[in-house]
């Protein structure tokens, strides 16, 4: 097995002039993934992104601590990352972890011994920076005007007028937690605020966890109606329905459970990001694809193109927690989101290299020239 030692670790661009590559690992509760991006004027290109499960975070909630398995299998994916980064000359490089190295006890151990075996630096967010990321990375749909797409039923498509609501809800679902964003848009001035965030600790691996003793139909209903009695404080606080009636609120997804859903709706034989990402699916449409996933046998889900074995356990609680939120929140259309925490990262970085151009010389901003962007770039947010 190969093992990247501090000696060789990541080599990171020093002659700035040239065109920078930007990489970040988002070490998950449940998933481990790498994003290797260029940037150019035109946006962020993308030129590796892959994931991996680990399960950081299996058996923690009965524990406080980080399994050896566990670690053993997250070393593994990291050290597989640090040489496929040791190919690239790097301007820059982030490695985040979040709920699960927040709550366990060993978790310092960890980062130093990931230190020791692979050279990665790994630094704990906090839940408001994670949502901040969150929000980063899809940034630039939060302005689209999006058509309502319905794959199984034509006759129910939305009217092409503007979608222009001035607020978004945004929810990202993972395995130790889920991060729930509040933002105001202003459209003239083309900007977002994010006036509200939470981390609730509602996992789909702890929820999982938490109910596993009771039979399939059984623990569904019980962590829906544990999910969606946390979501309520939220709702408490910020008072969303409201917004919701006077139909002023866009609703984006970014997790796997989301993209999975979308891809069971369009009846995809692989999954395929450039399908999925940016889509706004009409609610009903995923509802419908949450119920054909809930009937289907474990074996089942293991052998679909888009779930697989490695996902097929956990899969359920995900769609409960999805399913509370639209049941709190009943938005009519859902823009769906491949994006996370390493795409935030990357645009981070790429903004800062964007500015510091700018201060030596002045640059035209247009941050709607992000739907004329090729394949896989993304647009950097100013």
């Amino acid at each position: 097995m190969y093992t990247l030692t501090p000696s060789s670790a990541l080599t990171l661009q020093s002659d700035k002039s040239c065109t920078p590559i930007y990489a970040a690992i988002d070490l998950g509760t449940t998933s481990c993934r790498l994003l290797v991006a260029r940037y150019s004027s035109r946006g962020i290109h993308i030129i590796e992104r892959c994931s991996r499960p680990v399960l950081l975070g299996e058996g923690l909630r009965h524990t406080g601590r980080l399994a050896e398995s566990a670690i053993t299998r997250t070393l593994d994916a990291l050290k597989h990352y640090a040489h496929r980064l040791s190919r690239h000359s790097l301007s820059g490089l982030q490695v985040v972890t979040t709920e699960a190295c927040r709550y366990a006890t060993n978790a310092q151990d960890f980062i130093q011994r990931t230190k020791r075996e692979t050279g990665l630096d790994i630094r704990i967010i906090t839940s408001r920076e994670e949502a901040e990321l969150a929000v980063e990375s899809c940034s630039s749909l939060l302005g689209l005007s999006p058509q309502l797409t319905h794959p199984t039923s034509p006759t129910a498509l939305a009217s092409a007028a503007r979608f222009l609501p001035s607020r978004t809800l945004l929810f990202d679902i993972g395995g130790g937690s889920t991060e729930l964003s509040w933002i105001r848009l202003d459209h003239q001035a083309d900007r977002h605020h994010l006036t509200g965030t939470t981390s609730l600790k509602l996992g789909i691996m702890s929820l999982f966890e938490h109910f596993s003793h009771l039979p399939k139909q059984c623990a569904y209903d019980a962590m829906f109606d544990y999910a969606y009695q946390k979501l309520k404080t939220f709702e408490a606080v910020h008072c969303i329905r409201k917004d919701i009636e006077r139909q002023n609120v866009r609703m984006v997804g970014t997790s796997g459970i989301v993209t999975t859903l979308a891809s069971i709706a369009l009846e995809l034989d692989r999954y395929r990001r450039s399908s999925i990402d940016g889509l706004c699916l009409g609610r009903q449409t995923l509802m419908h694809a949450l119920h054909k996933l809930k009937k289907m046998s474990h074996s089942d889900m293991g052998r679909h193109p888009c779930i697989g074995r490695h996902r097929a356990t956990l899969i359920l609680s995900g769609c409960a927690i999805f399913d509370a939120i639209q049941s709190l929140w009943p938005v009519e259309r859902i823009m769906i989101a491949d994006r996370g925490l390493r795409d935030g990262m990357i645009v981070r970085m790429a903004r800062e290299h964007r500015r510091s151009i700018g201060r030596a010389r002045p640059a035209q901003r247009s941050h709607r020239a992000s739907s004329h962007l090729p394949v896989g770039a993304l647009a950097i947010p100013l």
